[in-house]
């Protein structure tokens, strides 16, 4: 996955398979909200989502349930000093 200048002062996007030399671009910056499982799927990091190149979401995996929540800890970090 490459951002690169559309020259109009904004960015855009291409996909390039190396090994069978194609390029698939798009209109828009998707770096900060994609990331690329290759070979083919895009992760959409705020929704938790899979979606093909197509950009069209896909069925699997369900959203992420929300955990349990705990209160924060007292301290910074522990440590445990191990045997000598």
């Amino acid at each position: 996955m490459l951002s690169a200048d559309d020259g109009f002062g904004g960015a855009t996007t291409r996909l390039v398979e190396f090994s069978t030399a194609t390029v698939r671009s798009y209109p828009s910056d998707l770096s900060g909200q994609f990331a690329l499982l290759v070979p083919e799927l895009l992760y959409e990091v705020n929704e938790t989502q899979f979606y093909t190149l197509d950009l069209e979401q896909t069925a699997l995996p369900l959203p992420l349930a929300a955990g349990p929540t705990a209160p924060r800890p007292r301290a910074d970090f522990h440590l445990i000093p191990g045997p000598r």
